[in-house]
């Protein structure tokens, strides 16, 4: 017996009616849908329900799984004394679960009372538990638990745990649900428990869309610098979850998601179907390098190096390493030129004609040419903020241009100015505007001297100078 099902479900204590006070009712659609995920588990009535929620026992080099007969626990820490909740845990899965794991690699501890009081803690049910079991109670109460904490781990790493989750349930011959428990950012407002971080929206829109679409991949795949910023808390249990049902075939339903306190709360659950389908875990370990190609057709060095830069960021979060990088290099000459010249460097990217992200540097800020066109290809990928960060799937579709810009000269008027020749820069104070020279839609001088006030915030009224510059542009033939 596998899997037979996944529920993903925020856990804020206010959603209860004696905690919230009538406050919960600004997050109706958030309780609507755990609503429909009680109802969910009713039908499936399993034996066993692991829970998986960030605020257990936590550590950061490993999982946490609670070794004791009987759990239980209360949200007296939130002012609802009246309240308590205690689960049997399925002895049979924990058993299965030991002898599972001991072929792994992985880092892990089963928590009896003798390690809680060592390391000063206490083996309860946690909030992250609770809150959601509170909803499931309403309709279905016949099961055990096994309670987890995935801890710090590694994203894949978080998968990998879970896939011994879902051998097992297998192995158990129990009907087991997983609880994946976890709110996404906690940055969406100032007002809420955080202040507000632009990754905050953005991850949350991936992950709603990634679940909802199946693009479980992207979920495993996500970068640090999008998920830490984002103050969730409810990612790796997430991912536990979807590694539990590697391989079977699943039906996807995101109920609801919203964010009224300022903390990101996604609804979902995930029907395991009959049959199996391809590994994801292969497709993790063996098929991203061989689906991207790091030299394409058709373009020169310049462009192959913002591309290197780009695919290795995005599919592991590190730089690309210069002096690595160049062992490959036939070409002696692009090594002499970007090397021994410091320059100016735009990196832009587009895919299927539109503009995908582009950032770059009107005066050279790294060492010499080639770590600005490393450096700049990761912040046009990633970090570029009218854009979402590329993912790993799109890499294949991104064409990459690399703008190399000469030294900026000034000029006495926009006489001097031709804006398919040159680019420009509008500077007043401390504030500047660029745009690149030869651009589609930017036909006159005065249009392309009024863009470049707009991006710096320059008035018309304003006293203000004016640069042009050339470009060096890298495109790939056509």
């Amino acid at each position: 017996m596998s899997v037979k099902g996944i529920v993903v479900s925020p856990h804020p204590p206010i959603l209860i009616p004696q905690i919230g006070r009538g406050e919960e009712q600004r997050a109706f659609n958030t309780i609507k849908g755990l609503n429909k995920t009680g109802e969910f588990v009713g039908k499936i009535k399993p034996e066993v329900i692991v829970v998986i929620t960030p605020h257990g026992n936590s550590f950061t080099d490993g999982v946490c799984i609670l070794d004791k007969d009987y759990i239980e626990g209360d949200l007296s820490d939130f002012g609802y004394y009246d309240y308590k909740i205690g689960k049997n845990t399925s002895t049979k899965f924990l058993a299965v679960l030991k002898d599972e794991l001991l072929s792994s690699d992985l880092s892990y501890i089963f928590m009896n009372d003798s390690d809680a009081l060592h390391y000063r803690t206490h083996i309860k049910l946690d909030h992250g538990a609770i809150v959601p079991l509170y909803f499931i109670e309403k309709r279905y109460t016949d099961y055990e638990i096994l309670h987890i904490t995935p801890g710090m781990l590694d994203l894949k790493e978080s998968y990998r745990f879970g896939m011994h989750l879902g051998e097992a349930a297998k192995k158990s011959g129990l009907t087991t649900l997983i609880l994946a428990s976890g709110d996404l950012s906690h940055c969406l407002k100032d007002s809420g428990p955080y202040s507000f971080a632009e990754e905050g929206p953005i991850f949350d829109q991936i992950l709603v869309e990634s679940l909802n679409a199946k693009r479980y991949g992207d979920i495993v795949n996500m970068k640090p610098h999008l998920y830490e910023p984002a103050g969730q808390c409810g990612l790796r249990s997430m991912i536990m979850a979807l590694g539990s049902v590697d391989g079977l075939i699943t039906n996807p339903v995101v109920h609801s998601y919203e964010g009224p306190f300022g903390v990101g709360y996604m609804t979902a659950e995930i029907s395991v179907l009959e049959g199996e389908e391809a590994s994801l875990w292969e497709t993790l370990v063996n098929g991203a390098d061989k689906s991207t190609p790091d030299i394409t057709e058709n373009e020169d060095d310049y462009i192959r190096l913002a591309r290197k830069s780009m695919n290795t960021w995005v599919k592991t979060g590190v730089q690309l390493r210069w002096e690595e990088y160049k062992k490959g290099i036939q070409d002696k000459k692009f090594i002499n030129e970007v090397e021994s010249k410091r320059a100016g460097v735009f990196v832009s990217l587009h895919k299927d004609g539109q503009l995908r992200g582009c950032i770059g540097t009107i005066s050279p800020i790294t060492q010499y040419t080639a770590k600005e066109i490393i450096r700049n290809a990761v912040e046009a990928c990633s970090f570029d903020p009218r854009f979402p960060a590329v993912e790993p799937q799109e890499l294949r579709e991104i064409e990459v241009k690399v703008d190399i810009l000469t030294e900026p000269e000034k000029v006495s008027g926009k006489e001097k100015l031709d804006p398919k020749l040159y680019g420009v820069i509008v500077k007043s104070g401390y504030r500047k505007g660029l745009l690149l020279p030869n651009l589609d839609g930017v036909d006159t001088v005065e249009e392309q001297i009024d863009i470049a006030m707009h991006k710096a915030g320059i008035q018309t009224y304003e006293d203000y100078e004016l640069y042009r510059f050339k470009v060096i542009r890298h495109e790939a033939e056509k």
